[in-house]
């Protein structure tokens, strides 16, 4: 992530801050994250199911969660701070709808890893494909495994 890979996922969140989006302290916010991991439509979840979840996972040791995330460096810099694999198998699924990390990334991901690098993208799914078609995940980290041993 590049600083204005940072910025577009703001603009697309519509929100100002980082921590607004990966640490919501709100129904309200985590709706919005969930909208931008998800492609199927999450409105319809409860909002008291909402705050137990921002309770549950994103309450305990808040401060510890925002000094970790204040100390990422990833989206700071305007150049990608990757070392390539050129030696090294490396699957990268990816949801064709994501929002959070577009695929565009996908792709210069996986230019930047190497040539041994392969992009599997399933169709309708977001930042969760693993969730949203977990058959044609397995299917594909199965082929992945099986060709590489």
């Amino acid at each position: 992530m590049r600083r204005g890979d940072n910025e577009k996922l703001l603009r697309r969140a519509k929100l100002e801050k980082i921590e607004h989006l990966m640490l919501p302290a709100t129904a309200v916010q985590l709706q919005t994250l969930i909208g931008l991991a998800m492609s199927r439509r999450v409105d319809v979840i409860p909002r008291f199911f909402l705050n137990d979840i921002v309770q549950k996972l994103y309450s305990d040791k808040r401060k510890e969660k925002m000094e970790l995330l204040k100390g990422l460096t990833l989206g700071r810099d305007d150049t990608p701070n990757l070392s390539p694999l050129p030696n090294k198998e490396v699957l990268i699924v990816w949801g064709d709808k994501d929002q959070i990390f577009p695929l565009e990334m996908a792709t210069e991901l996986k230019e930047l890893l190497g040539p041994k690098t392969r992009l599997e993208v399933i169709k309708n799914t977001s930042h969760v494909p693993q969730s949203e078609n977990p058959i044609q995940f397995n299917n594909i980290v199965e082929s992945f495994l099986c060709d590489s041993s």
